[in-house]
């Protein structure tokens, strides 16, 4: 007697065993691929400058697109058309904005930069805000702690002290900037003014720059030719904390900071946040 219940077991048993494999294949392929981290970048101009498209900061910012990130540049309280019209506190809420706009773009992971008194306001908000991965420290010159900067504004910090004192504190007001001196005559109240340079206050970049939370990477990035470059790593950079990701890069020629050079050294350091 010929015998077929086990030969036909045995192809029910690997009909059963190919239908499994398609299902555990098929339900791999269907599964949604693990979409990599999209890096979002605020670039704040510096003081009197703008957030054009062929404005330095505007042109950067297209350098760093062509590496895939997600990048805007708001204007901010301090460009040309608005001469410092906002303190620390309410320019952090402004940044607030411009995050909420890369996350609106698919930004995942978060880079706060900024370029002269842009670099203090970055520091300012990475130290307010945890979920911010990276600090970009762009050629920063607004330094209130330095009395060369101070002797530099006519130490106008104690005029708006004084002002501020009599009452006067938001009336508009006439105060010398460190960085151009008589050139760079700011017109804004003495609450803002002392918001930015009190020597002692809260946009210093070294004590900003101790503050950041560990998991915050920061990158210092200057001209070979900057006052604040003479001063070195330890002026401010090295005293954030501990992070195998941070960065300090001299750039020869500032117009190659702000460059594909400048690009290239944000991107290759960005791949570690």
């Amino acid at each position: 007697m010929t015998t077929i219940g086990p030969r036909i077991g045995h192809k029910f048993a690997s009909f059963v065993l190919s239908l499994l494999l398609a299902a555990v294949a098929g339900a791999f392929t269907t599964m949604p691929a693990i979409a990599a981290d999209k890096i979002g970048i605020v670039l704040m101009h510096g003081l009197g400058e703008t957030a054009d498209a062929k404005s330095p900061m505007g042109k950067f910012a297209k350098e760093l697109e062509s590496f895939g990130f997600v990048v805007v540049v708001p204007e901010m309280p301090w460009s040309k058309k608005r001469s410092l019209d906002k303190g620390i506190d309410d320019t952090v809420a402004e940044i607030d904005k411009a995050v909420a706009e890369l996350k609106a773009k698919g930004a995942t992971k978060f880079i706060v930069g900024g370029h002269d008194i842009g670099a203090n306001a970055a520091l300012a908000y990475g130290i307010r805000r945890e979920h911010i991965r990276g600090v970009l420290v762009i050629k920063p010159e607004v330094t209130p702690e330095r009395a060369e900067f101070q002797k530099a504004a006519n130490n106008d910090f104690m005029k708006a002290k004084q002002l501020i004192s009599a009452g006067k504190g938001d009336e508009k007001a006439e105060f010398m900037d460190g960085v151009n001196g008589k050139k760079g005559v700011l017109k804004t109240t003495a609450k803002i003014y002392i918001s930015w340079y009190d020597p002692d206050g809260n946009a210093l970049l070294p004590k900003n720059a101790a503050k950041l939370n560990n998991a915050t990477s920061v990158m210092w990035m200057i001209g070979d030719t900057s006052s604040i470059g003479a001063l070195g790593m330890t002026y401010a950079f090295s005293k954030a904390p501990s992070n195998p990701n941070n960065a300090y890069k001299v750039i020869s020629g500032f117009h190659k900071v702000l460059g594909s050079k400048g690009a290239s050294e944000v991107a290759a350091w960005a791949k570690g946040l």
